[in-house]
């Protein structure tokens, strides 16, 4: 149903209902919770979780973590855990569910453990939405978590997944029409969450909590405001966090000064009773003057630092709901005489925290490219050991990982930790501080895929789409077709910034950074084409195997949290892990077509030239996966060694990725990707002499230029596996780095100078201009040549004489192009601004023009010419370029 709202007992039926739909549809599971138990979480929701097709991630309270590590096993593999570090709780209880089609999110008072989803008395209000209509109460809760960033301090990997969800949904709020059910939802980081009650004159006033101010503040200040004509508060003595005669003479004042009706009562569920059970909800529920009952539920305790302050400034992290109820949720009870109420005072959650900071303790921990980074809630006085232990140790073994220098926040440390090992510091004390799960982003950013779904790509590896066979291949470009995902226009939410001293997968705090949108067209991507395809597409490591089984110890992994009493307290424990990982990829062999029969190599190049056509009007993706098949076709020898073709398949592909506006991801790659290309083409083409190849391989490397600054070497590895160098053997990174060297070097004219020395004597003025001599021919269309050669590097210049007296110089500074030629003192300037042409045209153009005998006057981008073409601006252009005489070459003077 759209647009539905409830106040049930427990949120599992409804995440078995959105496994049942089988479409896989849901992108992100959010969980915000002050306490948590991951081994409820992985025993009774994680799969259903993960069988919708949501990544799964869980923000809980740094001062309350306390992970049993003998409970937990996929931490890291297949969700991530995340802390909230501030100077109060974090506490608030949402629960969010989202993709494109449709939504579930709830708020309530239970935290994510057995008590809070199972054995407690909790309140919880759940909507539910799709494309046909969504609660407005659901872009509170966007509003609410996109207002995290800047005021929670935690890691990068939760900020993003925050973001993401925030991203589905805006994406799904854009569509589907708002429905009022007359709920709002609040939260404390925006404002304090008593000004979002009604100030005035009502009815009645229920109010029941798990805890409550010592002196009763938090209560006086409420019924100062809303001014109840009767007030019923109810309590469960020995449970019930409260000192129920402070609070029973805010009651006393309130009814002398303005005659209303109060009553303290005793829980109907309360210890002893036949039904006793913990009522951890918290409830504030009124009627209006009208008759209207309405109520406020959700996390905050009827506490001042819940209740009347904002987060940030002195107040708790807290989500809260208000909207209509039709039947009251006050559970009632019998008077009760404060007296006979035990005291209870003085939890985490009732009073801010005061004094120094608490201890330092490790924040995340991220593995990545076999490094480990660790971050600390805050730097230390002194150097912090840090320890870790493999996923598949004992929970009491640990080994030494390093040290975390004082006054650092943030370490990176050369040691391979796979997923799912744990982390722990080591204080001044001896003490250990709670174990820290270590996450591999990439593993829990990889969402489950339904067989459905699958097509005959994902039976493949990347060898199989490079047989006789070319029916892969085509389904291939059908399936990049079909993705419709241009990265260009993928999602850009923003994320919170690493702070000073973090990374990428650091402490996030304040700033912002676009998401990267390669999360989303790599979902896609493995969804469709498989592992093994969609990690060579993207240059991305596939999920090991077998990482995610029962650890050894498992048999003596302990029972859960008993039921009862969730206290919104916890203590601490550490862990984190070692191991090794083998990067090897045995599909990575090195195949030879050139024995294949022509019929077959032919079919693979027309293939080749079909889809680059239809991938240069395509998205990045489209390109980025065709000119990696093209590279591989070409590697292998499906072209002569003389064809010209994949030069200019390659140099197309290339150019239209580099006029794409390309996100970082995908620019690495593409950047990745074109070093490889370069690379192939450059030891495929004798740059020393003209040629078709040489022109292409001058373009790509002139239009690639700006882009190879961002090529990784990972990816070139990762993208280098399957190809092979011109001499057939396997191409390596340190080819592609050698080419990139070249490329890169000092000497812009080094290709120039080398081509030239075939047919002319050539001597170097300096580093940015050439004199080039020979016995005959014309010098002007040999300078002008010489320029086209060179044209991608700007501000050079070029003289060229023979032997009958005859000179040019050319001066090339982007988008001027000035020619001065003559025989002795004699001289002929032309000045042209090439806004569209190019010096290699104009070469082109100037030597048509003299065999017709047409003159310079339709010559591109001309401004002056003849003898009266030596214009103030022409020889401005020379000045600029060193050029003080242009007859004269100062090698030869």
């Amino acid at each position: 149903m759209s647009g539905a709202v409830a106040q049930v007992a427990n949120l599992y039926p409804y995440l078995v209902a959105e496994e049942g739909h089988r479409d896989h549809q849901a992108e992100e599971a959010l969980f915000l919770t002050f306490n948590v138990d991951l081994g409820y979480l992985e025993v009774r929701l994680l799969g259903a979780l993960r069988a919708s097709g949501a990544r799964v991630t869980v923000l809980a309270d740094a001062g309350v973590w306390a992970p049993d590590v003998r409970a937990v096993n996929l931490a890291g593999l297949e969700y991530h855990v995340g802390l909230a570090d501030q100077a109060t709780a974090f506490h608030p209880k949402l629960t969010v569910l989202v993709g494109p089609q449709r939504v579930l999110a709830a708020v309530g008072s239970g935290n994510l453990t057995t008590g809070g989803w199972q054995y407690n008395r909790e309140l919880l209000t759940v909507f539910t939405g799709d494309r046909e209509g969504v609660p407005m109460a659901v872009r509170d809760i966007r509003n609410a978590l996109n207002a995290l960033e800047g005021t929670v301090r935690t890691d990068g990997v939760t900020a993003r997944a925050v973001q993401r969800t925030v991203a589905l949904l805006d994406d799904l709020l854009n569509v589907a029409p708002p429905i009022d059910t007359g709920h709002r939802v609040h939260a404390s980081w925006v404002a304090p969450l008593i000004d979002q009650l009604p100030a005035g004159d009502v009815a009645e006033l229920c109010l029941t909590a798990a805890f409550h101010d010592p002196d009763a503040s938090a209560v006086r200040r409420l019924i100062a405001r809303m001014r109840p004509r009767r007030v019923r508060v109810a309590v469960q003595p020995g449970w019930t966090h409260v000192d129920a005669a402070a609070l029973d003479s805010v009651l006393a004042d309130h009814a002398a000064t303005t005659g209303a009706t109060v009553e303290l009562l005793r829980d109907p569920e309360s210890i002893g009773t036949q039904h006793a059970r913990y009522r951890h909800g918290k409830l504030i529920e009124w009627v209006t003057l009208e008759g209207d009952r309405r109520a406020m539920t959700g996390s905050p305790n009827l506490t001042s630092v819940a209740f009347l302050r904002r987060a940030g400034l002195g107040g708790n992290f807290e989500l809260a709901v208000t909207g209509p109820v039709p039947d009251t949720l006050f559970p009632g009870g019998e008077p009760v005489d404060a007296l006979s109420v035990p005291v209870l005072v003085g939890e985490r959650d009732t009073t801010a925290t005061e004094g120094g900071p608490p201890n330092v303790q490790v924040l995340s921990a991220v593995t990545k490219d076999d490094t480990l980074t660790i971050h600390l809630n805050r730097p230390a006085d002194s150097d912090v050991p840090i320890e870790g232990a493999a996923r598949q140790d004992h929970p009491d073994v640990w080994s030494t990982v390093g040290l975390v220098p004082a006054g650092v926040r943030t370490a990176t440390f050369a040691v391979v930790s796979p997923p799912g090992s744990r982390v722990r510091a080591v204080m001044p004390d001896g003490n250990p501080t709670a174990a820290m799960f270590v996450t591999g982003e990439r593993k829990v950013l990889t969402r489950t895929i339904p067989t459905a779904q699958r097509s005959r790509l994902h039976r493949a590896n990347v060898n199989d789409l490079f047989g006789e066979d070319l029916g892969l291949l085509e389904l291939l470009q059908t399936e990049l077709a079909a993705f419709a995902l241009d990265a260009t226009t993928a999602h850009t939410p923003m994320v919170a910034r690493a702070t000073s001293g973090g990374s990428d997968d650091g402490e996030s705090h304040h700033g912002a950074e676009p998401i990267q949108p390669w999360l989303w067209l790599q979902d896609r991507a493995t969804e469709r084409l498989g592992s093994d395809i969609a990690s060579w597409l993207l240059a991305v490591p596939k999920a090991g195997p077998g990482d995610s089984g029962a650890v050894p110890w498992a048999d003596i992994i302990t029972d859960e949290q008993a039921a009862g009493l969730d206290s919104d307290e916890a203590a601490a424990d550490v862990d984190e892990t070692l191991t090794a990982i083998d990067h090897t990829d045995a599909n990575a062999e090195v195949i030879d077509h050139s024995g294949d029969p022509e019929r077959t190599r032919r079919a693979r190049r027309r293939a080749c030239v079909k889809w680059a056509a239809n991938a240069v009007l395509d998205s990045p993706f489209r390109q980025l996966g065709t000119l990696g098949v093209t590279l591989r076709f070409w590697s292998t020898g499906n072209w002569d060694v003389d064809d010209p073709e994949p030069f200019t398949l390659v140099r197309n592909l290339l150019a239209a990725l580099v006029t794409a506006d390309l996100p970082a991801e995908i620019a690495q790659r593409a950047a990745s990707l074109a070093a490889i290309g370069l690379t192939m083409m450059r030891q495929r083409t004798d740059v020393t002499i003209s040629s078709e190849p040489t022109l292409r391989f001058q373009e790509a490397r002139r239009d690639t230029r700006d882009l190879l600054r961002l090529a990784d070497p990972n990816m070139i590895e990762a993208y280098a596996a399957y190809l092979r160098t011109e001499d057939g053997r396997p191409l390596t990174v340190e080819d592609v780095s050698e080419t990139l060297e070249e490329l890169a070097g000092d000497d812009p004219l080094a290709e120039l100078e080398a081509a030239m020395r075939n047919d002319f004597t050539v001597h170097r003025p300096s580093s940015s201009s050439m004199h080039i001599h020979k016995a005959a021919g014309n010098p002007e269309l040999s300078a002008l040549e010489a320029i086209g050669f060179a044209q991608e590097h700007n501000g050079i210049v070029v003289w060229a004489t023979n032997d009958k007296g005859r000179w040019a110089c050319v001066g090339w500074n982007n988008p001027d192009l000035v020619t001065v030629s003559g025989v002795g003192p004699t001289a002929r300037w032309r000045h042209q601004r090439l806004t569209s042409s190019r010096p290699a045209a104009v070469a082109v153009a100037v030597a048509n023009a003299l065999l017709s005998g047409d003159g310079p006057a339709h010559l591109p981008g001309l401004v002056s010419a003849g003898r009266a073409g030596q214009t103030p601006q022409a020889r401005d252009v020379l000045v600029g370029l060193g050029v003080e005489e242009a007859g004269r070459p100062p090698c030869c003077s």
